[in-house]
């Protein structure tokens, strides 16, 4: 082929853009991975993921960009990764929305589903781990699914990468316009619908048509004031004629989202049962089991605590023993290395530089620093592995709502601590040398 037919078919290729969203730990990164060929790792805990992560893949002959938004349970703007996700959404950029739902846990992430729903019609419904809910036991009705929602809906395993290129079809005929989904508005009280439409009227004024007008009236009605405040200066909608609307009382607020929130959930567990089967009916009673443990009021705070102290113990003082063993092999070496330098009769003046000014601080870096960060970071990532930092949020939430924010910050916090330690290490550094 000439350049100039490539530069021909570059030309006529399309190109389009796709969000790609989820719960923590669904498989998102590994579907990520295996459409984009990129080896991208994402982080579950709070503080870690908070920024857009893209790649692009080619099918069809057209070019498709793929941002990997931040996983999150909801959309409600509260934490960072919901606000950047949520902006992503409500600004209708893209063409196409891919949420991955885990085929074990449906019914907990048909929420986010429904909530992108209410923001774009364009949606690609992607449950993946069905290999997982086979061993389990759990039967999926996916075309059940798809004729409730009216949208598409692909089952994978993008571990294995099957159904891939299924979702690859589905995901080109919404943005060449063969296809376009009509799911079903979600509808609430009448009095709730009415302040809906009036607001949406007014947003209508100062926003483009292109934002999720609906969504943000249901996002100012059932917020509470510093967040409708926050949403109105995010979205530049301050505003007299807005006030009346947007300031609504405490009460009503609450009884708005609980009504939203109860709606959603009620219609995610009829989504549910009318298209999942479970085989066997105590899959989950381990996870309950645990759950009564490791979450009651009695026992969970305990052994978050003995947890949280084993895992600080082994980081700081275990950490002795590893730093002792590379402090005393890479001076010896560095010794070594001196002495080779002097017999090459290389100039004092740069041997000194280069092992003392250059080696012996990087042996001081790596002996002192490492250690600390290789011992915590993979106990952490065990932790949540086995689904315990959830349960260490969902513990702290109600104590960290008090200082205005939510149970996932305590996460952050345990790696600020330790990162608090390994800057102290270092300035202790700064002072050896200085001396």
């Amino acid at each position: 082929m000439t350049e100039k037919s490539v530069e021909h078919s570059l030309i006529e290729a399309k190109h389009f853009t796709i969000n790609l969203i989820g719960n923590p730990n669904v498989g998102k990164s590994t579907l990520f991975n295996a459409l984009t060929h990129l080896r991208q790792h994402t982080g579950n805990w709070a503080g870690k993921t908070v920024q857009l992560t893209s790649g692009f893949y080619q099918f069809g002959g057209n070019y498709y960009h793929l941002v990997d938004l931040p996983g999150t349970y909801s959309l409600s703007s509260i934490s960072p990764e919901e606000k950047i996700t949520c902006k992503a959404l409500c600004q209708k950029t893209a063409d196409c929305t891919i949420v991955v739902c885990d085929a074990t846990m449906l019914e907990r992430n048909f929420n986010l589903l429904l909530q992108t729903l209410e923001i774009t019609n364009k949606v690609v419904l992607c449950i993946n781990l069905l290999d997982e809910a086979e061993k389990k036991q759990i039967t999926i009705d996916l075309p059940a699914i798809a004729n409730a929602l009216a949208i598409p809906v692909i089952g994978i395993s993008a571990r294995n990468k099957k159904g891939l290129t299924e979702l690859l079809q589905a995901i080109e005929s919404i943005c060449l316009e063969q296809l376009t989904p009509h799911p079903p508005v979600l509808c609430y009280s009448a009095k709730t619908e009415k302040n809906i439409t009036q607001l949406q009227n007014q947003l209508a004024q100062k926003l483009s048509s292109a934002h999720s007008l609906r969504w943000l009236a249901l996002q100012l009605l059932s917020s509470d004031k510093n967040n409708r405040m926050a949403l109105c200066q995010e979205w530049q909608i301050s505003d007299d004629s807005l006030a009346e609307l947007i300031n609504v009382e405490q009460a009503q607020t609450k009884a708005i989202s609980e009504e939203i929130t109860a709606a959603r959930l009620s219609r995610a567990d009829d989504l549910c049962h009318h298209s999942i089967v479970y085989h066997d009916q105590q899959y989950h009673h381990r996870d309950r089991q645990l759950d009564k443990i490791l979450i009651s009021p009695l026992t969970g705070i305990p052994i978050m605590l003995l947890f949280l102290t084993i895992i600080f113990w082994l980081t700081i003082t275990g950490a002795n023993y590893p730093s002792s063993w590379l402090s005393c092999h890479l001076f010896a070496f560095g010794d070594k290395l001196f002495a080779f330098l002097i017999n090459t009769n290389l100039p004092p003046k740069i041997s000194e530089a280069l092992i003392f000014g250059i080696y012996r601080v990087l042996a001081w870096v790596v002996s002192v620093m490492l250690p600390p960060m290789a011992i915590f970071f993979p106990l952490f990532t065990l932790l949540e592995d086995f689904g315990y930092l959830p349960r260490i949020a969902f513990n702290l939430d109600h104590c960290f709502h008090k200082a205005c924010t939510c149970g996932k910050q305590s996460l952050t916090m345990c790696i600020d601590f330790i990162i608090l330690y390994i800057i102290k290490l270092q300035n202790s550094l700064k002072f050896c040398f200085q001396i």
